[in-house]
Protein backbone atom coordinates (compact mmCIF):
# COMPACT_ATOMS: atom_id res chain seq x y z
CA UNK A 1 0.00 0.00 0.00
CA UNK A 2 1.14 3.35 -1.12
CA UNK A 3 1.50 5.95 1.84
CA UNK A 4 -0.11 9.24 0.90
CA UNK A 5 0.35 11.00 4.22
CA UNK A 6 -3.01 13.14 3.88
CA UNK A 7 -2.66 13.23 0.05
CA UNK A 8 -5.62 11.92 -1.90
CA UNK A 9 -2.99 11.11 -5.29
CA UNK A 10 -5.49 12.84 -7.72
CA UNK A 11 -6.28 15.91 -9.35
CA UNK A 12 -8.93 16.61 -11.19
CA UNK A 13 -8.17 18.19 -14.54
CA UNK A 14 -11.07 19.89 -16.86
CA UNK A 15 -10.79 20.97 -20.27
CA UNK A 16 -13.38 23.54 -20.41
CA UNK A 17 -13.69 23.83 -24.43
CA UNK A 18 -14.65 19.69 -24.60
CA UNK A 19 -15.75 19.02 -21.21
CA UNK A 20 -13.67 16.45 -20.84
CA UNK A 21 -12.36 14.95 -17.51
CA UNK A 22 -9.60 13.48 -16.68
CA UNK A 23 -7.31 12.35 -13.15
CA UNK A 24 -3.38 12.60 -12.97
CA UNK A 25 -1.28 11.93 -9.69
CA UNK A 26 -0.21 14.23 -7.20
CA UNK A 27 2.01 12.07 -5.59
CA UNK A 28 4.85 12.89 -7.74
CA UNK A 29 5.04 16.04 -6.35
CA UNK A 30 3.49 15.87 -2.76
CA UNK A 31 6.74 14.39 -1.23
CA UNK A 32 8.52 17.51 -1.98
CA UNK A 33 5.50 20.29 -2.18
CA UNK A 34 4.00 20.07 1.09
CA UNK A 35 0.26 22.31 0.66
CA UNK A 36 -1.86 22.82 -1.69
CA UNK A 37 -0.35 25.98 -2.73
CA UNK A 38 3.04 24.25 -3.12
CA UNK A 39 2.00 21.84 -4.91
CA UNK A 40 -0.24 24.29 -7.29
CA UNK A 41 3.22 26.51 -7.56
CA UNK A 42 5.24 23.36 -9.08
CA UNK A 43 2.28 22.62 -11.50
CA UNK A 44 1.61 25.94 -12.33
CA UNK A 45 5.68 26.29 -13.12
CA UNK A 46 5.50 23.44 -15.05
CA UNK A 47 2.83 23.85 -17.25
CA UNK A 48 2.21 27.29 -17.61
CA UNK A 49 4.19 28.96 -20.59
CA UNK A 50 5.54 32.37 -19.73
CA UNK A 51 4.29 34.30 -22.63
CA UNK A 52 0.76 32.88 -21.95
CA UNK A 53 -1.26 35.98 -20.52
CA UNK A 54 -3.72 35.64 -17.61
CA UNK A 55 -6.98 35.74 -19.70
CA UNK A 56 -5.50 33.12 -22.70
CA UNK A 57 -7.12 30.16 -22.71
CA UNK A 58 -4.44 28.03 -21.84
CA UNK A 59 -4.03 29.80 -18.66
CA UNK A 60 -5.15 27.39 -15.92
CA UNK A 61 -6.96 27.94 -12.42
CA UNK A 62 -6.49 25.41 -10.10
CA UNK A 63 -8.24 25.02 -6.31
CA UNK A 64 -6.17 23.19 -4.28
CA UNK A 65 -6.64 21.38 -0.34
CA UNK A 66 -3.98 20.76 1.40
CA UNK A 67 -2.89 17.41 2.81
CA UNK A 68 -4.81 17.54 6.60
CA UNK A 69 -8.08 19.49 4.50
CA UNK A 70 -11.04 17.45 5.43
CA UNK A 71 -9.48 15.60 8.49
CA UNK A 72 -10.55 16.72 12.05
CA UNK A 73 -6.77 18.26 12.36
CA UNK A 74 -7.57 22.22 14.14
CA UNK A 75 -7.40 25.08 11.29
CA UNK A 76 -6.84 22.94 8.32
CA UNK A 77 -10.03 23.53 6.34
CA UNK A 78 -7.88 25.97 3.91
CA UNK A 79 -8.02 26.31 0.51
CA UNK A 80 -5.95 28.34 -1.87
CA UNK A 81 -6.90 29.09 -5.66
CA UNK A 82 -4.23 29.60 -8.27
CA UNK A 83 -3.52 31.49 -11.55
CA UNK A 84 -1.72 33.83 -13.72
CA UNK A 85 -3.86 37.15 -12.71
CA UNK A 86 -4.14 40.19 -14.14
CA UNK A 87 -4.04 41.93 -11.03
CA UNK A 88 -0.27 41.77 -11.34
CA UNK A 89 1.60 43.89 -13.94
CA UNK A 90 2.88 42.15 -15.87
CA UNK A 91 0.61 39.27 -15.69
CA UNK A 92 1.88 36.83 -13.22
CA UNK A 93 1.26 34.11 -10.64
CA UNK A 94 -0.66 35.43 -8.15
CA UNK A 95 -2.63 33.01 -5.52
CA UNK A 96 -5.32 33.64 -2.51
CA UNK A 97 -6.45 31.52 0.36
CA UNK A 98 -9.54 30.68 1.95
CA UNK A 99 -11.25 28.79 4.75
CA UNK A 100 -14.43 26.85 4.79
CA UNK A 101 -15.82 23.68 3.32
CA UNK A 102 -14.62 23.76 0.12
CA UNK A 103 -11.53 22.27 0.64
CA UNK A 104 -12.79 18.99 2.48
CA UNK A 105 -15.29 19.03 0.10
CA UNK A 106 -12.46 18.45 -2.51
CA UNK A 107 -10.81 15.78 -0.72
CA UNK A 108 -14.42 14.19 0.12
CA UNK A 109 -14.69 13.98 -3.83
CA UNK A 110 -11.51 12.39 -3.80
CA UNK A 111 -9.17 14.64 -5.25
CA UNK A 112 -6.27 16.98 -3.34
CA UNK A 113 -7.54 19.31 -6.12
CA UNK A 114 -9.20 20.98 -9.28
CA UNK A 115 -7.29 22.23 -12.55
CA UNK A 116 -9.46 24.54 -14.93
CA UNK A 117 -8.09 25.05 -18.45
CA UNK A 118 -9.63 26.74 -21.11
CA UNK A 119 -12.63 28.91 -22.41
CA UNK A 120 -15.99 27.24 -22.34
CA UNK A 121 -18.51 27.16 -25.21
CA UNK A 122 -21.30 28.43 -23.01
CA UNK A 123 -22.24 29.01 -19.12
CA UNK A 124 -21.14 25.91 -17.33
CA UNK A 125 -20.70 24.87 -13.73
CA UNK A 126 -19.05 21.83 -12.88
CA UNK A 127 -21.14 19.06 -11.22
CA UNK A 128 -19.07 16.12 -8.41
CA UNK A 129 -21.51 13.09 -7.66
CA UNK A 130 -19.93 10.52 -5.95
CA UNK A 131 -17.98 9.23 -8.89
CA UNK A 132 -19.08 10.75 -11.72
CA UNK A 133 -17.93 14.09 -12.74
CA UNK A 134 -19.81 16.43 -15.30
CA UNK A 135 -19.66 20.05 -16.70
CA UNK A 136 -23.00 20.76 -17.35
CA UNK A 137 -24.90 23.63 -19.20
CA UNK A 138 -25.62 26.62 -16.94
CA UNK A 139 -27.47 28.61 -19.48
CA UNK A 140 -30.66 28.11 -17.55
CA UNK A 141 -28.78 29.78 -14.40
CA UNK A 142 -28.01 32.73 -16.43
Amino acid sequence: MEKTYGWTGQLLRIELPSGKTRVTKTLDYAEDFVGGRALASRIYWDEIPQKVGAFDPENILMIMSGPLGGTQATACSRWVITTKSPQLYPDQYGFGNAGGFLGAAIKFAGYDGIHIQGKANAPSYLLIENEKVELKDARGLW
